[in-house]
């Protein structure tokens, strides 16, 4: 694939098989082996070595997440989940 990507933990709901179930049949997307299975958390410090970081919600719910603003030290390209939230600072980013 082209996003190595997985869940290290959920918020908003009691276990992840029910949170990649319901999220997937909000967002009518078919579900393949290992979508349930946790990942190893990368430490932030790593986030260094990778040429993208993605910035996804505060939890399976899509709350805010304080994650954006370390996400810009890294020197990396930082892809941002499309949501509602605004940051003082969007207008000034190209």
């Amino acid at each position: 694939g082209i996003i190595d990507a997985g869940w290290t933990s959920v918020d908003g709901y009691t276990d992840l098989e029910t949170c990649v179930a319901d999220l997937s049949h909000q967002l009518s997307v078919k579900r393949r082996k290992g979508d349930s299975e946790l990942s190893t958390r990368v430490p932030m410090v790593n986030y260094s070595h990778y040429r993208y970081l993605l910035h996804m919600p505060g939890s399976a719910t899509g709350s805010y997440s304080r994650n954006l603003q370390y996400l810009w030290s890294h020197g990396a390209v930082v892809l941002i989940w499309r949501h509602d939230a605004l940051e003082w600072y969007y207008p000034f980013l190209r």
